[in-house]
């Protein structure tokens, strides 16, 4: 019987260490290349997030100008029609013309 026992003890620990442990570091080796792999693919993918952040940062502020655009209008349009008041209180030929706030053309530029 006891030789018995060594041929199986001996024949499994030949099994075990070329069969299961080949097999077991080449598993682990895989699992190790994946790891690392999904870890680079992560700090990608949160690179690309803070870029994205980055560069959509500015349709709030976007947003805020869109929101104040009306109120802007109105107010230009305020502004034009009591400029034309101010024309019209001065008197025919003090404005020259109508320029929109710019220079005429034989002002000099700043």
């Amino acid at each position: 019987m006891s030789r018995a026992v060594n041929v199986i003890w001996s024949g499994m620990l030949v099994a075990t260490v070329f069969g299961v442990v080949p097999a077991a570091v080449t598993l682990l080796s895989r699992a190790l290349t994946a790891a690392r792999q999904i870890e680079r693919y992560t700090a990608e993918a949160l690179d690309g997030g803070v870029k994205i952040a980055e560069n959509t940062a500015s349709v709030a502020a976007l947003k805020d100008t869109i929101a104040v655009a009306p109120k802007l209008l109105r107010a230009g349009s305020h502004i034009e029609r009591h400029s034309a008041e101010i024309v019209a209180a001065l008197g025919p030929g003090t404005s020259g013309g109508s320029t929109n706030g710019r220079a005429q053309s034989g002002e000099a530029q700043p």
